[in-house]
């Protein structure tokens, strides 16, 4: 059997590359110095926080802030996001991928990854979204969260490297895969995120999450942005209008 990793992108959270200029276009002066350090509340898989450097400019004295790489102005890392994009593309619907990244740690609502996606495609009109897998659930009595993958339950967790290496720190993990199935598991996902293949040891798994009741897994889930329905559709989600391949 093999387990195939979805690896996410690793955060630098050290001090980003000082600004070589004033961000506003009707300045553009280089005439800057650090004025203030902020701490940042972060959704994260492992940072609740990083420190965002305020500078000024000293020619139209506004000020701005820049931030570690993969983090920007949005209370949500950009790692969280692109998990949340690559699971929707592979068929989950919004509300089970947000369920997903609660269990993960962090919370992002369905309308909080559609639009995630929806700025995903706009930069990259060539993704393609896939039912790959079609759902995802809780298994009662033994705390076990799995996707389903060809009509088999996959099971799902999330690897923690604590350690202080950078290497491949966090990784999404699905378990008992025959040879066959990890390799075109793997295909799919390729298309959107780095992924790799394992052969599983016996006896050593990651940490294993729950997502979603089981009661709730036929209950229609409705998308509002900005107070306008976007759609409403039962777990298995149907591609919404303005996403549809």
């Amino acid at each position: 059997m093999k387990r195939l990793s979805l690896i996410l992108p690793n955060m630098d959270i050290h001090r980003p590359i000082a600004p070589t200029h004033c961000p506003y276009v009707d300045c553009q002066s280089t005439n800057l110095r650090l004025h203030q350090e902020v701490v940042k509340p972060l959704r994260d898989t492992r940072y609740q926080q990083v420190i965002a450097y305020r500078y000024q400019c000293l020619t139209c004295k506004r000020t701005f802030r820049v931030y570690p790489p993969g983090v920007n102005g949005a209370p949500t890392s950009q790692r969280v996001k692109e998990l949340g994009v690559t699971l929707y593309l592979l068929g989950l619907s919004y509300r089970a991928v947000s369920h997903i990244l609660e269990a993960t740690g962090v919370y992002l609502c369905a309308s909080g990854i559609y639009g995630a996606v929806k700025n995903a495609r706009r930069d990259r009109p060539e993704l393609q979204r896939q039912q790959v897998f079609d759902a995802v659930k809780t298994f009662y009595g033994t705390n076990t969260t799995k996707v389903k993958y060809h009509d088999r339950w996959l099971a799902l967790s999330l690897a923690v490297d604590n350690s202080g290496n950078d290497v491949n720190d966090m990784m999404l993990i699905f378990d008992d895969l025959a040879d066959e199935d990890a390799e075109s598991l793997r295909a799919s996902i390729a298309l959107f995120a780095q992924v790799r293949i394992d052969t599983l040891q016996e006896n050593v798994r990651p940490h294993e999450f729950a997502i979603i009741p089981a009661e709730e897994q036929e209950q229609p889930e409705t998308i509002n942005v900005d107070g306008e329905l976007v759609y409403t559709s039962s777990d298995i989600a149907m591609v919404p209008a303005g996403l549809r391949d």
